[in-house]
C-alpha cells in the first residue's frame, strides 16, 4: 500500500468506530481538543500532525490498538554488557 492508502484506510477505519460510538465529529473535536477541521482532515486521509491523531485516537478508546501495534525493541543483556566500554581505573587530568 502506498502511504496515501494507508492514510485513507486509516481514516475510514477511525470514521466507522466514530459513527459506531456515535459521535458526530464536532463533538469528537471537542472532547479531542483538536479542530473539527483536524477530525474531517484526518477521516478523509489527509497527513495530519501525529499529536492530533494521538488526541483523537485516544478519545475514541483507540490509543492502545495503535500503540500496541508497534513492537517494543527488547534489549539482549549479553551483548548490552559484552559491549560496555571498560570500566575506569583511574582519573586523567584535562589538558588545559
Amino acid at each position: 500500500m502506498t502511504d496515501e492508502e494507508i492514510l485513507k484506510a486509516m481514516g475510514e477505519r477511525i470514521t466507522r468506530h466514530r459513527l459506531a460510538q456515535n459521535i458526530t465529529q464536532e463533538d469528537l473535536a471537542v472532547h479531542a481538543g483538536v479542530s473539527r477541521s483536524s477530525v474531517r482532515a484526518i477521516e478523509r486521509g489527509d497527513a495530519v500532525n501525529m499529536a492530533i491523531i494521538v488526541k483523537v485516537l485516544r478519545s475514541l478508546r483507540l490509543l492502545h490498538h495503535f500503540f500496541a501495534s508497534i513492537p517494543e525493541i527488547e534489549v539482549d543483556m549479553h551483548w548490552f554488557i559484552k559491549n560496555q566500554p571498560p570500566e575506569r581505573k583511574r582519573a586523567r587530568k584535562e589538558k588545559s
